[in-house]
């Protein structure tokens, strides 16, 4: 994919945003494996705040959209290397052909067929370059949806809480630590799986 950031260093990056529930909401992130889902009560801090934590980790490995989107780019990846693979392998033939009848060719046939394959090995790295842009930005428009996502379901889940902000926690994370009286994570995940099912419910009729 692209030689920047991958699709799952951006994602932790991108959901590593506190989540305000007023006006800003921030993509969250999650936890372990989602076992039995605890129910959460929240108390305000001292200043009158109220916070919660998700884990990335623990959302990548146990949202089902995050799954479904994941494969997507996987079988996307898949078809274009094979299709540009199947390319280099008809140029490797041709250079192959080539070598073969240099021997019998004259130097002005040989001058134009060192140009043909010249060309074609341009366009074939062209080609390589215009795959992984487009791969790139199937990964960003899906990057995109998933956050997209989480926030919006997060701004119901804090107002119904009556949580004011949420963080996210995982690999890449500056938080060193949290109280995990506060992890919504699993909560989190179980309203996201019943959404994306109702999701997936209403689209099947």
């Amino acid at each position: 994919m692209r030689k920047a950031l991958s699709f799952y260093s951006v994602l932790a990056i991108l959901l590593m945003m506190a989540v305000s529930c007023s006006e800003s909401s921030e993509s969250p992130t999650v936890d372990e494996e989602v076992t039995e889902v605890v129910k959460p009560e929240f108390t305000p801090s001292t200043n009158g705040v109220v916070v919660a934590y998700i884990n990335t980790d623990s959302i990548r490995s146990n949202y089902k959209l995050y799954k479904e989107l994941e494969e997507e780019l996987l079988q996307e990846r898949l078809m274009s290397e094979n299709q540009f693979n199947a390319q280099v392998s008809a140029f490797e033939k041709d250079y192959t052909d080539a070598q073969r009848e240099a021997a019998t060719l004259s130097q002005e046939a040989l001058v134009i067929l060192q140009r043909r394959l010249q060309t074609k090995e341009q366009e074939l790295m062209q080609q390589k370059q215009v795959m992984e842009s487009q791969l790139m930005q199937s990964e960003e428009r899906k990057l995109e949806e998933y956050t997209k996502v989480i926030k919006d379901m997060l701004k119901g889940y804090s107002s119904d809480k009556g949580i004011d902000i949420v963080m996210a926690h995982g690999d890449i994370s500056n938080l060193l630590y949290i109280n995990e009286a506060f992890d919504v994570t699993n909560d989190v995940i179980e309203q996201l799986n019943s959404e994306y099912d109702q999701t997936q419910l209403e689209a099947s009729k």
